[in-house]
């Protein structure tokens, strides 16, 4: 052990006598000053609502008479129209609904067809028969597009189609309707009947829309989701008859202040939005629960919607009504764009500062990394270094102890500064934080413990980056080939997250998991656009969780490891 302290302190020393060292440290303050001047996040809106009037009385008297933009019925409405949404989906379970059968009238057209092509074809035949057998095609095709046109185009989801198949089944229809009905034949006639019946049969028509309509899948929420769903709107109820009991009894008093009753209106009309947004999003995710995004992207309504996005709304409205809370008695999860409450704090500015000085590190880190073999082979101090009584595990073990120490140091220090200087501009806000845990567990906690497993998923990032530096700068002899292309691997995964995020291998790469943070929750919040936030964020897309991106940055670390330290052992030092 003592042996590794004084190898470690060695490295240490080197990168104190690097001028890298000075240069980035005067970039990192730079950058400390250049994140104060920037730093101007959107205010949570989520938490500010305007409630009208003055005196207590005018607040409540527009709150409960129905008028300025927030009031009593709108809130009960939104209840309400949960209530409708739970009942259409129940409804939608009995056999009866027309779309359960994925439009039956599809399932008429082989029998028509035959009686078609045997009117046509039978020398007995006449005119009347094959334009009666033309019209039923006629009716059920008109039906057909009618009951599948107020499908699609339905608020409510009651199918999932494709949205490619929307356009073919639509053109279908059309060419078909447009053989059976065109005015320019002469239907007398049974030539043209039967040359309408080829095209049909020639262009498989119809055997193509039987294809596509069994494709078509019925939207059926199951009998747990729809109790679930009622238990909270009962749930929501009571919650919204106390909170108005309450405001009711107390806007009277001289010690009930103004604000404290428009917060408690702001509460009721909060508590009613998340009831709706919860039914609205679960109903939304349990037709794709069990789906890759990568296949439920094809289907109409879905091409924008991220499963995980959807499962995390789910369990934070979920949490804050069974607690009979709303999301304004929460600080938000830290990000990049929106700050955490209505007012800017000191750990917002912690966060966005680091964001920023993040970046700033990890390129010190990488370029500290890249020359720590590759640097020494060329100089030759590698070689004064080799020949003492320490194992090569040792040599390369301390080297990448003495660059990550730095990146800590650095860290923390930013950290330290941005904290002060926001708790002078800004002060602190306390308010507990609402995290939601890889999408499925909702959590509460100090924002100082949020900053600290922030801070432990910066290193994280930083260690990663600094062990592909000493990679390369192990793989390379030229300290200039490891330190350049280092340098690009890290802007290159900082754009590749800007550029290739629809790509749907995105969550294959190790640099898309690297970021462990977003699984708190703030993930979707930063992914808007915002540049800081595009540029040193990454999202959540195509099927990736926690789970997943652990798994992934630990295979790739280890993997990394082992490459590292096997070909530092046959590297030949001169």
């Amino acid at each position: 052990m003592s042996k590794m302290s004084r190898l470690i302190r060695g490295e240490l020393n080197k990168i104190l006598m690097r001028p890298i060292l000075y240069v980035i440290t005067g970039i990192l303050v730079v950058a400390l000053i250049f994140s104060f001047t920037i730093f101007n996040p959107t205010e949570r809106k989520d938490s500010e609502y305007s409630v009208g009037g003055t005196t207590n009385t005018e607040a409540f008297t527009n709150f409960t008479t129905h008028t300025g933009t927030m009031n009593k019925s709108v809130a009960d409405t939104q209840v309400d129209t949960a209530q409708i949404l739970i009942n259409y989906y129940q409804n939608l379970k009995i056999p009866a609904n027309k779309y359960t059968t994925k439009f039956s009238e599809i399932d008429t057209l082989d029998s028509i067809m035959s009686a078609y092509s045997a009117n046509i074809y039978n020398a007995s035949s006449n005119i009347a028969n094959c334009n009666y057998n033309r019209n039923q095609l006629i009716n059920v095709l008109t039906t057909f597009r009618t009951n599948f046109n107020e499908a699609v185009s339905n608020p409510n989801l009651c199918i999932m189609i494709k949205t490619d198949n929307i356009d073919t089944i639509t053109s279908l229809v059309q060419k078909a309707l447009s053989r059976l009905n065109n005015e320019d034949y002469d239907y007398s006639n049974l030539d043209v009947h039967e040359t309408v019946y080829n095209y049909l049969i020639n262009n498989k028509i119809f055997e193509q829309l039987v294809t596509l309509t069994n494709e078509i899948k019925d939207i059926e929420i199951s009998d747990e989701t729809l109790t679930k769903l009622n238990l909270m709107l009962t749930t929501t109820r009571t919650n919204l008859t106390t909170r108005y009991q309450e405001i009711n009894s107390n806007y009277t008093s001289s010690d009930y202040q103004l604000e404290t009753l428009k917060d408690d209106i702001r509460d009721y009309y909060q508590c009613a939005g998340q009831l709706l947004t919860l039914v609205q999003t679960t109903l939304q995710y349990e037709p794709i629960k069990n789906l890759a995004d990568s296949v439920s992207h094809t289907y109409n309504t879905y091409a924008n919607i991220y499963s995980y996005q959807l499962q995390e709304t789910i369990t934070k409205c979920t949490y804050l009504i069974e607690n009979n809370a709303v999301s304004s008695d929460y600080a938000m999860m830290y990000n990049a764009v929106i700050t955490s409450n209505s007012e800017t704090n000191a750990f917002d500015f912690v966060y966005y500062g680091l964001e920023l000085c993040g970046f700033i590190i990890i390129i010190f880190c990488v370029v500290i990394g890249a020359g720590m073999v590759a640097g020494e082979q060329t100089n030759g101090t590698l070689k004064l270094l080799a020949i003492r009584p320490f194992s090569r595990n040792k040599i390369l073990t301390s080297k990448l102890w003495a660059t990550l120490i730095f990146g800590i140091i650095f860290t923390l220090f930013s950290a330290i500064i941005l904290f002060i200087t926001g708790y002078i501009f800004y002060g602190i806000d306390f308010t507990s934080v609402l995290g939601i845990f890889n999408a499925t567990t909702a959590f509460v906690m100090s924002p100082f413990w949020i900053i600290l497993i922030y801070l432990a998923c910066l290193i994280f990032k930083i260690f990663i980056y600094t062990l592909i530096a000493i990679t390369i700068s192990v793989i390379f002899r030229s300290n200039v080939g490891a330190v350049g292309i280092s340098i690009f691997i890290y802007f290159f995964s900082a754009l590749f997250g800007v550029l290739f995020t629809t790509s749907y291998w995105y969550a294959y790469l190790p640099f898309s998991n690297f970021d462990l943070f977003k699984y708190l929750g703030g993930s979707f919040a930063s992914s808007q656009a915002n540049p800081l936030a595009i540029a040193f964020s990454s999202g959540i897309y195509y099927n990736m969780n926690f789970i997943w991106s652990a798994v992934i940055s630990g295979i790739f670390i280890v993997l990394l490891l082992i490459l590292t330290y096997v070909q530092f052992n046959k590297r030949e030092i001169k």
